[in-house]
């Protein structure tokens, strides 16, 4: 770690030498283990360095680096997905790590400040060091990062386990029964030559610094910085089961379907393939591109409710005994990605459990679809469950409403 008072200079007065050296400095902590194993870091901090690099700061703002770098929608609400910010802190934390454990010296260090998108440079009084070795590789390599659409970028070591088990219940239980209707709603999927992308939601996490815990307890004052947003290490129950079902259906018919967590998934990647979206509020594309329909997931106050746009009726999650759930399924052939997409979501974990369990279970499914058109497998649609949940165990879905267009 360079321990020379740095000379911090304004941006403005980066000459064609010192862009030279903060461009080998960024190509060398590019390569380093902890940017090397994080795509999204890499690109952010790409973005930021060559953005204000070539003076257009202007475009280092929340808005712009969420649809520039992460591919959001243009109208995307920032305050409602806050993945710029989150990805910020991390990047932050990833540089500090970098320099904290470096042993080679540094002409110029690259930081991100608190608070701010432009990122700062501060020059040393060292000799500057011989070029990274590695940086053509590493270039080519990442451009053969970039053409591969889908990479598993998510680690849940209990959703491993969860997947073996739920295979054998799944294959024993439902494994005799006809397949007509489950096989019909997907039958686009199944033949399109492009494999499903299994688009997953991550919850809300804030953890404290363990440093405050006192024999297993924690102060009765915590500062907000001790607090830090632990993101992309967990999946939610309901989340899980769901991912687990699909998965096992779609590779019984012959679909490897690749599994990404949706902060990690861009608006290109997207219209790559049909997308089934697994979860609501943990789920940031589910709020963006199931909004047009006439059931949407909508938040009120901290709480989420399903609302039918043309007759004002909405169905929230009702605690008590026993606790009723709501559940919409949704399937989209023409979306805003230019590709099919499904939502299977519910208010709570039960819900969203019980949707994956309608979209592979052909007698639950018909049973929905009794009074659909004939044509209804060649109609975007929707369906609303009613869900009532028994201590821990959600009961046998109930048709709400349903929409076919």
């Amino acid at each position: 770690m360079t321990t020379n008072t740095p000379e911090v200079g304004p941006i403005a007065a980066v000459d064609e030498k010192r862009r030279v050296q903060v461009e080998a400095e960024l190509r060398r902590i590019l390569i380093s283990p902890g940017f090397r194993t994080s795509k999204r870091s890499q690109e952010f901090l790409r973005y930021i360095v060559s953005t204000s690099l070539d003076g257009r700061f202007d475009e280092l703002k929340e808005r712009v680096i969420g649809i520039r770098v992460f591919e959001r929608l243009p109208d995307y609400d920032t305050g409602e997905h806050s993945i710029v910010r989150v990805k910020a802190n991390e990047l932050r934390k990833r540089l500090a790590q970098f320099y904290s454990e470096s042993n080679e010296p540094s002409v110029v260090e690259i930081h991100l400040p608190k608070g701010s998108y432009t990122p700062e440079y501060r020059w040393t009084n060292i000799e500057e060091p011989k070029p990274v070795l590695g940086s053509e590789q590493f270039e080519q390599d990442q451009l053969k990062e970039q053409k591969s659409a889908y990479s598993l970028s998510w680690s849940a070591g209990a959703v491993a386990l969860l997947s073996v088990l739920s295979v054998m219940v799944w294959y024993f239980v439902h494994d005799g029964l006809p397949k007509n209707a489950v096989e019909q709603f997907w039958q686009p999927v199944l033949h399109n030559e492009n494999t499903p992308l299994l688009c997953i939601g991550s919850p809300e996490i804030w953890r404290v610094n363990e440093s405050l815990l006192i024999q297993g307890s924690l102060p009765a004052t915590i500062p907000s910085s001790a607090v830090f947003h632990d993101v992309d290490h967990y999946v939610g129950w309901g989340n899980a089961v769901a991912l687990t079902q699909l998965g096992v259906f779609f590779a019984r018919h012959g679909k490897e379907a690749p599994v990404r967590l949706a902060d990690d998934v861009s608006f290109s990647e997207l219209s790559l393939s049909p997308v089934v979206l697994i979860g609501a509020r943990s789920n940031a594309w589910t709020m963006q591109l199931a909004n047009g329909m006439r059931f949407f997931i909508d938040r009120s106050d901290q709480t989420s409710v399903i609302r039918d746009k043309t007759t004002g009726k909405e169905w929230k999650y009702r605690s008590g005994a026993p606790s009723i759930d709501y559940v919409v399924i949704s399937r989209i052939f023409e979306s805003k990605t230019g590709r099919m997409i499904v939502l299977a979501a519910g208010l709570s974990h039960y819900g969203t459990q019980t949707a994956g369990k309608i979209l592979t279970d052909p007698v639950l499914l018909q049973k929905a679809l009794q009074g659909a058109p004939k044509d209804w497998a060649k109609r975007d649609l929707q369906l609303v469950f009613r869900v009532e949940i028994f201590g821990r165990t959600a009961g046998e879905p109930k048709l709400e409403a349903s929409n076919f267009r």
